[in-house]
């Protein structure tokens, strides 16, 4: 386009002009009538190939590198309804939340500050958002060890944490996360008569709790979400956090031999 561009400057200047110029009048003409011409020679400028579109992540990835923020879309917005439902707290109501509550969050980190202890241990304070607000989040020492492979700049994260008021300030006290990106459900089909039954609700209790993480074992957390189908169709159901689960091929086979429906699904794309 440039080499173009220099060619035809170069031939309006020695007075040769392209045919095309003509078309409209004389050349560094600046009358009206030069629109014609502009637009004739312009469809005679080089094109460039077709090529496909980013894809959205990269895409995002590269607006919030180049311009600071995000123009055609938000991270967040992408997600499946699931995980949505992963996220009973958003963060423009954490004000609303009483200290020590125990809370869940699906959130992108938009800041990350590492701070060195006194005893020499490295920790964080993340600023975190979602589609509502953004708060402050600390991840303390023996958090940060654990889970320093997912607090990176843009993470799609799923936190569990802790509120924590002082000060008249509420932030977020990091107890355990999940990346979103690979992030795993477990999705168990459920009749809507089946999900109202006492007794159907306490034997799918008793098999979760057969595979609840240890707290030695934090960041093997896999959320489970109830699918109820009636005639009105299908609802994603969130079950608390006290019932995720860490081996998932393990609470397949446990839900499987007590007549259960369930599966395992990336949390991008379950439905």
């Amino acid at each position: 386009m440039l080499d173009w561009a220099s060619s035809r400057a170069r031939d309006r200047a020695s007075g040769q002009g392209n045919l095309l110029d003509l078309l409209g009048g004389a050349a560094g003409s600046d009358d009206a009538s030069d629109a014609p011409a502009a637009t004739a020679a312009a469809s005679n400028a080089p094109k460039a190939a077709a090529v496909r579109d980013y894809p959205s992540q990269e895409k995002l990835r590269l607006e919030k590198e180049l311009v600071g923020f995000y123009l055609s879309d938000h991270p967040l917005k992408q997600l499946a309804k699931p995980v949505q439902l992963l996220s009973p707290l958003a963060l423009a109501g954490l004000d609303e939340q009483v200290d020590k509550a125990k809370v869940s969050a699906v959130v992108m980190v938009s800041e990350l500050r590492q701070v060195t202890t006194r005893k020499g241990d490295r920790m964080a304070v993340l600023q975190v958002e979602d589609l509502s607000g953004s708060c402050e989040a600390v991840v303390f020492p023996k958090t940060y060890a654990r889970l320093a492979d997912h607090l990176v700049s843009d993470a799609r994260l799923l936190l569990w944490a802790s509120v924590d008021r002082r000060d008249e300030r509420v932030q977020l006290i990091v107890d355990d996360c999940r990346s979103i990106d690979d992030l795993k459900l477990l999705m168990v089909d459920l009749p809507a008569e089946q999900a109202a039954d006492i007794a159907i609700q306490h034997r799918l209790r008793e098999c979760l709790n057969q595979h609840k993480p240890t707290q030695d074992e934090p960041g093997r957390r896999i959320p489970v979400v109830a699918l109820v189908r009636d005639a009105g169709g299908l609802r994603y159901v969130r079950l608390g956090p006290q019932f995720c689960v860490d081996n998932p091929a393990a609470a397949l086979e446990t839900l499987s031999s007590a007549a259960f429906q369930a599966r395992v699904s990336s949390a991008l794309i379950a439905a």
